[in-house]
């Protein structure tokens, strides 16, 4: 299959039943030689092939890793763990449930990630239909990806024990950590008493779209509690119909105009504009809270 790439140099190359080591390994030297790769294995399903030595290099393949004892407090998980050796093969892969019934992984990176971090991932399905002949792709149920992320959350204190904080986030496990800069927080914490004193940065934070947590009492007891509830919401759920999205962003390049999208959360922002960006497209959140949105440009991005 090398031989192949280095003498004919072909845009595509289709790969039937891949099967062994070598092959594998043939596929990703491909694959990093920028050609379009589509293959097939066997497998029962994507968790069967992530304990199939194999052929686990397809999907990035898998190696222990052996966290410090604050890095393991703060995911609050044990030491050694399970995480992607290094970036898929393929971007996307397609599960061959029942005749006819397939399950799409459209960003097999984070389907991989999520999988070994002990996560439920729902893929898109899709079913063919056989009528008269001809084949009808329908959608067995919307395609909606649901992605589950653990997220390690940012915390600006402000007027706050930050020693209290840290001994906090160690004491519960949970996946947070201190930064001074309030440009990378995701979260400013606050004490009611000084609140009204600190109008200057809360207007800032305003601005930057960063949410206000207030603490009641800046005291360890108070501290763990707000740590408690926030920790309920760190697997944040991320719903996005990227099949929807796709083709409002190809009406953009074919007919241009801007095109504003539901609002949705701060997660679910960022992943559209995530999607948007690999077509070359800007875009920006607008609006307040809770209607912010995103808008599409038609415009493309200048090339760097």
């Amino acid at each position: 299959m090398i031989e192949a790439v280095e003498n004919h140099f072909p845009e595509v190359i289709i790969i039937d039943e891949i099967g062994r080591t070598e092959e594998a390994k043939a596929c990703r030297t491909i694959a990093e030689r920028g050609v379009r790769l589509i293959g097939t294995a066997h497998g029962t399903s994507i968790e069967n092939l992530l304990v199939n030595p194999t052929l686990q290099d397809l999907i990035g393949g898998i190696t222990a890793v052996t966290l410090g004892d604050e890095e393991a407090d703060r995911r609050g998980t044990q030491k050694t763990i399970l995480e992607r050796k290094s970036p898929p093969t393929f971007d996307i892969l397609i599960e061959l449930r029942e005749r006819g019934v397939f399950a799409i992984y459209r960003n097999l990176a984070d389907t991989v990630d999520a999988l070994l971090r002990g996560f439920i991932i729902t893929p898109g399905i899709k079913t063919i239909s056989s009528l008269s002949g001809e084949k009808d792709l329908t959608d067995k149920k919307d395609l909606t990806v649901t992605v589950l992320k653990e997220v390690s959350t940012a915390i600006f204190p402000l007027c706050i024990n930050t020693s209290y904080l840290e001994r906090g986030i160690r004491s519960v496990r949970a996946p947070m950590h201190v930064v001074k800069d309030i440009g990378r927080a995701d979260i400013i914490l606050v004490s009611k008493g000084k609140l009204m004193k600190k109008k200057e940065i809360l207007e800032i934070a305003q601005k930057m779209d960063i949410p206000v947590e207030i603490l009641e009492k800046n005291t360890l007891k108070n501290i763990k509690d707000f740590l408690r509830r926030a920790r309920k919401k760190q697997l944040k759920e991320v719903i996005i119909d990227y099949e929807k999205l796709e083709e409002i962003i190809q009406g953009v390049l074919k007919k241009g105009g801007n095109v504003e999208l539901p609002p949705g959360n701060k997660t679910v922002r960022d992943e559209e504009q995530a999607f948007i960006a690999r077509f070359g497209l800007n875009s920006e959140v607008i609006g307040l809270e809770p209607n912010r949105r995103v808008i599409i440009y038609s415009k493309k991005r200048k090339a760097r």
